[in-house]
């Protein structure tokens, strides 16, 4: 309350003057431009960070892998006459280091203490997909996997060794190297595609994604912190555009976070770092969505870890989607929901370059109507609005948005916006 009072008597001072959009001479000799004019939604440019971990080549109840399900949505996603002039770039989680082994028995493999992480796996038999429980198996069963005991990159029926290492090794469950991935965050927020705008960019998004190998682990915290500043430097250069990250993963943290070790269990203990970067990336301006594929039996989990992550990230909610059902279609569903729902109630504002404006005297009308300034989207309790960020000495905020109560259902396409000089 306290806050939301402070706020009230800040920024609810009033321009005076005309709005003609006039210079107007002010007593140090300096001009300014009073603004006066309409305020449309930004382009939105969003920013995909994609797993690509070993685990995206596990099938799903259809027949296909989470990797060709991700395919197939993301194809009729860049396609669709819905998305296009929106601005893509894209990229993939982990990067690889060349010098570590994927897979491995002990740490010695790995070549450092602790960086063996045991993976529990299987195949169905019949059939030969990988699985994580029976539920994937459509009728059949989940059969551990590991690794011949001479050679980490064979891999093995636990259960029926001779039929894949040498006469006399035996199959031992295996794990990934967890310093096998990349922990350099601004690795990261280098784009494999760059922003391009759909859908003229639909071919050569879909080419890295074809040329990706599901390799690895999965180091989420600095494939979102890097994306987070990737999409934070895009925004900060094209005010009037609202770059977001998109964040689509089929698997908890299992590298890059010291609290993530070989005895962590499901790699909850990776969240909160993760969790952490997200609200950084709010602070700054950038929101992050989530969308998760896992087995029936680790949805709940999932929804959970992830619902923190989204949360945290401006976005209340995570898309999970489990692979008992048909993915792509529900795949589909959350990217067309993220699209639809990511800009619909913000504005980019038209600063003029003559400069000189101030961030505390905006006056915003919907309809006619003059809105309250509230402090950020926990004051929205009614009528209103509140920045992208807070303006300090240096800083102007990019976009208005629109408390629910002022936004409606449509949208408005724009808004009158005004201000007067310092």
């Amino acid at each position: 309350m306290v806050r939301r009072l402070i706020a009230a008597g800040l920024f609810g001072i009033v321009a005076c003057g005309s709005k003609t959009g006039l210079k107007v001479e002010r007593d140090a000799g300096l001009t300014c431009t009073e603004l006066d004019s309409q305020a449309h939604r930004p382009r939105l440019v969003v920013f995909v960070m994609l797993d690509s971990s070993g685990s995206m080549a596990f099938g799903t109840a259809n027949g296909t892998t989470k990797a060709a399900a991700m395919r197939e949505a993301l194809a009729a996603f860049y396609g669709d006459p819905a998305s296009a002039g929106l601005g893509v770039a894209e990229s993939f989680f982990p990067i690889l280091k060349e010098d570590v082994p994927d897979n491995c028995i002990d740490n010695a493999d790995c070549g450092e203490a602790e960086a063996c992480f045991p993976i529990s796996t299987g195949i169905c038999l019949p059939g030969g997909k990988p699985c994580s429980s029976n539920a994937d198996c459509q009728g059949g069963s989940c059969e551990p996997v590991g690794l011949c005991a001479n050679d980490t990159t064979k891999g093995c029926l636990i259960q029926a060794p001779e039929a894949y290492c040498d006469s006399g090794v035996k199959c031992l469950k295996g794990g990934v190297c967890l310093n096998q991935p990349s922990c350099i965050s601004s690795e990261y927020a280098k784009q494999v595609v760059d922003v391009a705008t759909l859908p003229g960019a639909k071919g050569k998004l879909l080419l890295a994604l074809d040329e990706k190998k599901a390799d690895g682990g999965t180091p989420t915290l600095p494939a979102l912190t890097g994306a987070l500043a990737a999409a934070g430097a895009w925004q900060d250069s094209h005010a009037d555009e609202k770059a977001i990250v998109l964040l689509a993963t089929d698997g908890l943290p299992t590298a890059c976070d010291p609290a993530i070790t070989p005895s962590t269990e499901e790699g909850l203990e990776g969240i909160p770092a993760v969790v952490h970067a997200a609200t950084e990336g709010v602070k700054n301006g950038v929101q992050t969505f989530v969308i998760g594929v896992f087995a029936p039996s680790e949805q709940e989990m999932a929804e959970l870890a992830l619902g923190q992550i989204a949360e945290s990230g401006g976005t209340n909610h995570a898309f999970v989607v489990n692979t008992g059902g048909n993915v792509s279609s529900e795949l589909l569903d959350a990217f067309d929901q993220i699209r639809d729902s990511a800009a619909t109630c913000e504005y980019a504002i038209p600063w003029p370059e003559s400069g000189g404006i101030d961030p505390l005297s905006l006056t915003i009308s919907v309809a006619g109507k003059t809105l309250p300034r509230v402090w950020d989207s926990f004051a929205c309790d009614g009528l209103g609005y509140y920045f992208d960020r807070n303006p300090s000495p240096g800083i102007l905020p990019h976009r208005v948005i629109l408390c629910p109560a002022s936004c409606g259902s449509p949208a408005p396409k724009n808004i009158r916006i005004g201000a007067g000089c310092h």
